[in-house]
């Protein structure tokens, strides 16, 4: 919960696998970009993995949709046609107010330049050259308002992940073990 309210420019979320990161990651900006007509992009080191967690995406939207539907008949009194505003192709989910999501594939840290937004890196910790190249594109982009969510599980000391993971009093860091998430 806390890591789904989380508004802060940096948030790091480490932690064992199958936890759920990219579930919580893909609510977080799907709620957002509903709420705000932000752009979210994932990126992960494959476009299959990204398209993975934009499936997610998708699954929050249609929930979102659903709640969205059943406001909208209340308050106006009729049900609400809102098949033109919540719609996705392959790569792209466009949400009422203008949010979108988009999924893109980061092998080639010098291809996410220029693109403005807020991003999600997923499995940042397999990235290549620890991610420091991502990392140097991507960062100024936090400048400019925007967030980065930067999830992984732990994969070594030789990353920009496992710095990241250990400057908790320089960013949000939200750390769940398995025994953190059973209990």
């Amino acid at each position: 919960r806390r890591f789904f309210a989380d508004r802060s420019r940096v948030q790091v979320g480490c932690g064992a696998r199958q936890l759920g990161k990219d579930f919580g990651s893909a609510g977080k900006a799907t709620a957002q970009a509903l709420g705000d007509g932000a752009t979210w992009y994932i990126v992960s080191l494959t476009q299959r993995q990204a398209d993975a967690t934009f499936e997610k995406c998708k699954f929050w939207a249609k929930r979102w949709k659903l709640v969205y539907d059943e406001l909208t008949s209340t308050h106006s009194g009729t049900d609400a046609d809102t098949g033109d505003q919540f719609t996705y192709n392959a790569r792209e989910l466009i949400l009422p107010g203008g949010g979108r999501v988009v999924s893109l594939p980061g092998r080639n840290p010098d291809a996410l330049a220029g693109f403005s937004g807020n991003v999600i890196f997923t499995e940042f910790g397999l990235f290549p050259d620890g991610g420091y190249k991502h990392w140097r594109v991507v960062f100024p982009l936090t400048t400019k308002g925007f967030q980065e969510v930067v999830i992984s599980t732990p994969r070594g000391k030789n990353s920009k992940f496992y710095e990241l993971v250990n400057a908790s009093a320089r960013y949000i860091v939200h750390f769940t073990n398995i025994a953190g998430a059973v209990a």
